[in-house]
C-alpha cells in the first residue's frame, strides 16, 4: 500500500468506521467465468462499495505515472466502469481529499454512516 492509502486506512480506523478489505479482488462474470480481476485499494463487500486512491493527482506536467497516461487512463475507465455495472459503488479519493477529510466524508455517505449534504469542502485554486 501506498503512504497515502495508509493514511487514509488510519482515518477509517480513527473515526471507527468498519475495517475494509485491503487490496480486494473483484471480477465481473460473462457466461458464469471470471471476464477478467481487478482489485479495489479498500473494499467493504457487504456493502459492494470501495475506494480507489488516485496519488499523485498533482505533479509536474509530464510525470503523472502510468495512471496518469493514456492507457493508464484507459484501464482504470474499464475498471470502475465494470465495477459500477456489476453494482459496486466507487469513491476515488485524491490526496486533497485525504487530508480535508472530504474522502472521509463520501466514504461514510456510501457506508450510510452521513446522509448527502454538502460532499466537498472548496478546494483551493491549483494550476
Amino acid at each position: 500500500m501506498s503512504d497515502l492509502a495508509d493514511r487514509f486506512l488510519l482515518q477509517i480506523i480513527t473515526i471507527g468506521l468498519p475495517k475494509p478489505e485491503a487490496e480486494y479482488h473483484f471480477a465481473p462474470h460473462v457466461d458464469g467465468r471470471p471476464a477478467r480481476m481487478w482489485r479495489f485499494d479498500f473494499a467493504w463487500p457487504d456493502a459492494l462499495v470501495a475506494v480507489e486512491i488516485q496519488g499523485g493527482t498533482w505533479v509536474a506536467k509530464g510525470s503523472a505515472g502510468y495512471h496518469g497516461s493514456g492507457r493508464g487512463i484507459e484501464q482504470d475507465a474499464e475498471k470502475l466502469n465494470a465495477a459500477v455495472a456489476i453494482g459496486w459503488r466507487v469513491a476515488l479519493v485524491t490526496s486533497p481529499m485525504v487530508s480535508s477529510g472530504d474522502g472521509l466524508r463520501i466514504l461514510r455517505i456510501l457506508l450510510g454512516k452521513l446522509e448527502p449534504g454538502v460532499l466537498f469542502q472548496s478546494p483551493e485554486r491549483r494550476d
